[in-house]
């Protein structure tokens, strides 16, 4: 299910829809001339179609027939950042074999940036099929809407959440013991190698990753304890701050910063302007997580708000299931509230006067999503059914989604209703495939939900019988 919605976002996102995509993309090929990416946030001369941007952005109703021609090959400024330069290196490869490059930058970037994703889920899926029976469960969990768009467009802040998982769920795996140590209790050196490439990967997606990062090794530590001797456990937790040194390297030479855009910037702000800027960071926390779980394209296709209370609701409800069945740590929760509410807003306070209104939720699902994944494979073994209820959701919500994505693009959406029917705008290809994909999707809910039903009859027959 997870990967069809990442395929079926593919196939119905025209060129550059994604978040700040052009700029991405010509990130990338700035890249592949001067092979790392400038100290500041600069403008750039760039070839191709990067300096046209995405003319449906912010108006739902405008499908994708506004796009230009592909003929215009002449060079245009666009923003170029900072940001660290691996994700934009296998982006840049992608652009540099795609035919005729300067024609078909964004079809390159697109397919390298899709294929690297989900390299990184399949590596995710191989690490957790070994020692968790209900693995794919808990990755549906954790993959919102916005998630997987975020797979599917080139944007490092997808790849900050794949090298996110794998770094949580490697890092656990090598703490708490499980399969990554031999029978004398030393850590196997092929474990801590692919340990230590996640760390500096995941640290240099984002600028943001090293909090995630550091809020993470938090987080698993309170998690449990581990079985292996200090000197182990030492190696294993050297191994780790790789990546924060990596990070940190790369905040040095590379700040993170951004052309300020703010009209009404205070030059010297005092105590009183940081706290009137929480305030309005406060009223836009519902807006946050509503983004966290998808609020596609450039924030105009939203999740429903139905969908977003079921889930929000959901996992609620889950979390406090398993808090009532099994002995969850008070802290680990307490991380958990810091990283996903708390954090977000000093980072946004912090920046707020340089660019007002600039977080967006879909920056903390680098911890939110792994610290989810890492807190199913600890204590849901104990609710594998209520995951697997609260799955169903996540599929209903994925598959509306990809559905809304297809519909935005190649007819234009008002209120969730498609503004016509005729001639998809995406192409006729394009747009048959995605309602293929979308129909395999719902037909697999509902194979899933009638697996679910009868397994709860069995269970109930069993426990009369007993």
């Amino acid at each position: 299910t997870v990967l069809l919605a990442i395929v079926g976002m593919a196939v119905s996102s025209p060129a550059l829809v994604g978040p700040d995509e052009p700029a991405h993309q010509a990130t990338a090929s700035y890249t592949s001339v001067h092979v790392l990416p400038p100290i500041a946030e600069t403008e750039d001369y760039t070839p191709g179609i990067l300096k046209f941007g995405a003319c449906t952005a912010g108006n739902s109703a405008q499908d994708a027939s506004c796009e230009p021609t592909r003929d215009d090959v002449t060079p245009g400024k666009v923003r170029i950042f900072n940001y660290p330069p691996p994700y934009y290196w296998v982006v840049g490869l992608g652009q540099k074999f795609a035919p005729t490059a300067d024609t078909w930058l964004d079809v390159g970037g697109r397919v390298a940036s899709l294929l690297l994703n989900l390299a990184g889920l399949a590596l995710l899926a191989v690490i957790l099929r070994r020692r968790v029976r209900h693995w794919g469960t808990y990755l549906l969990l954790v993959s919102t809407p916005m998630a997987v768009f975020l797979w599917a467009v080139v944007n490092p802040n997808g790849w900050e959440i794949t090298t996110g998982l794998l770094f949580a769920a490697v890092f656990a795996s090598s703490w708490w013991g499980t399969n990554a140590h031999s029978s004398k209790g030393h850590a196997k050196w092929s474990a801590l190698v692919l340990l230590g490439i996640l760390s500096v990967a995941f640290a240099l997606s984002r600028h943001d990753a090293i909090v995630w990062l550091a809020l993470l090794i938090v987080a698993i530590l309170l998690m449990g304890r581990s079985p292996l001797a200090r000197v182990e456990q030492a190696k294993v937790l050297a191994i780790t701050s790789l990546g924060l040194v990596a990070g940190l390297i790369w905040q040095v030479t590379h700040p993170a910063q951004h052309i300020d855009h703010n009209p009404d910037r205070v030059a010297d702000p005092g105590l009183g302007d940081y706290l009137h800027w929480l305030s309005q960071i406060d009223e836009f926390l519902p807006v946050r997580l509503r983004q966290m779980v998808g609020v596609l394209g450039w924030l105009d296709t939203p999740t429903p708000q139905i969908l977003v209370l079921l889930l929000v609701i959901g996992w609620a409800a889950f979390i406090g299931f398993l808090f009532a069945r099994t002995k969850i740590p008070i802290l680990v929760l307490v991380v958990g509230f810091l990283g996903t509410f708390v954090v977000p807003s000093i980072l946004e306070v912090l920046r707020w006067n340089d660019w007002p209104y600039w977080y967006q939720g879909r920056i903390t699902l680098p911890f939110v999503l792994p610290f989810l994944l890492v807190f199913l494979l600890r204590y849901a073994g104990r609710g594998s059914r209520a995951a697997t209820a609260l799955s169903l959701i996540s599929a209903i919500s994925l598959a509306f989604m990809v559905w809304q994505n297809l519909m935005r693009y190649a007819f234009g959406t008002k209120d969730y209703i498609p503004t016509r029917w005729d001639s998809p705008a995406i192409g006729a290809i394009w747009f048959w495939m995605g309602v293929v994909i979308v129909a395999v999707m719902v037909l697999l809910t509902a194979m899933r939900l009638a697996l679910f039903v009868s397994e709860r009859h069995r269970a109930n027959a069993s426990s009369i019988e007993t």
